[in-house]
Order: C-alpha cells, then structure tokens, then sequence
C-alpha cells in the first residue's frame, strides 16, 4: 500500500515512510551515495558516466535527479529527467526520463516504488505543461521493459548503436491525460 502523507512529498510504503527529494537538497555523503549507485547500476550499459549524465545533474543542471529515501537515508529509487521539453527520435515536446531505477529490486521489487517514481515523473510533466514522457531501455533489461509497458507505456521505437556500440534501446512513450 502507498500513500502520500504530507505535502513534503513522504509515503508510507508498507510500513516505515520514504520520501522523495531533489538529489542537489542533499548533503555531501547522500550525494556520493547516489553517485556510487547510479555509475555501478548505469556504467555496465553504457559506459563512464563523470563526464556526461553526472556532470549534467550536478555542474550543468540541465536535469533533475530525484531520489526516493527510507528512514535511514538509504536511497531505494533514483528518478533523472531533463528539465526543459525535448523534441526527439519524433517525439514533439515531451518530458525525457533519462533515468529510472529503483535499488536492489531482489530487497525492494514489488513495493511499488517504480509505480512512485512514475507518479513523480507524471507530476513534473503536468507541472511543466507537457502531455507526453519517454524513456530509453536497454534491450537486454526485459523487466525494465515489462515494467514501462505495465504502467501505460507503448514502444514507440527502437535505436541501434544509440549510446554504446551494438547497444539495442527501445523508446517507450506515454501520453497524458
């Protein structure tokens, strides 16, 4: 069961509460937590990550990375998106998910924190005025795959050698209503 219990963005997910938050609100050591997880989960597919998406997120700015905590400041989901509307791979003004994860899914599948992390994204797309979202998945990640498909989204295309050399990525899309 997930609820929303206060305006500072917490839920309750099956007992002990979560939030979420904007990654650059953090100290120091939650910011290298979160830099150890996204290269360890994200370099295996695509490469070093310090001179793009990291840099992007912290020195650039041109995206936002949202984090969903648990009481011991352990991040459990990492959500990244670009900040302004993007017109790509014939998607017209949508809000591009760069990143969406949630940590250890053995520990943490099926609590419903994919499902918080779509909400997130859905609630920053309304915000900014933008009636469709897309995201990029690895062909090799079939549960990543399923996942998208599960919560709305249909296979708009896919990309080969889009980010990594024989890489094969699908482009999910969703519209909103």
């Amino acid at each position: 069961m997930i609820k929303n219990i206060s305006k500072q963005e917490q839920y309750v997910l099956n007992g002990p509460s979560i939030k979420i938050e904007n990654i650059c609100n953090f100290d120091e050591e939650i910011q290298k937590q979160f830099t150890e997880l996204f290269k360890n989960q994200l370099e295996p597919l695509y490469g070093s990550q310090e001179e793009d998406a990291l840099r992007k997120i912290f020195i650039v700015k041109d995206r936002t990375a949202k984090v969903i905590l648990n009481d011991q400041n352990c991040i459990l989901g990492i959500l990244v998106y670009k900040d302004n509307p993007v017109t790509e791979y014939g998607i017209n003004d949508a809000l591009e998910i760069k990143t969406l994860m949630f940590i250890d899914p053995e520990q943490n599948g099926g609590k419903g924190l994919g499902a918080i992390l779509i909400e997130e994204a859905e609630k920053v797309a309304h915000e900014k005025n933008i009636f469709s979202y897309f995201v990029t998945v690895a062909e090799d990640k079939q549960e990543s795959q399923q996942f998208f498909l599960k919560h709305g989204f249909v296979i708009h295309s896919r990309l080969t050698n889009a980010y990594r050399d024989g890489n094969i990525e699908t482009i999910f899309k969703k519209e909103l209503q």
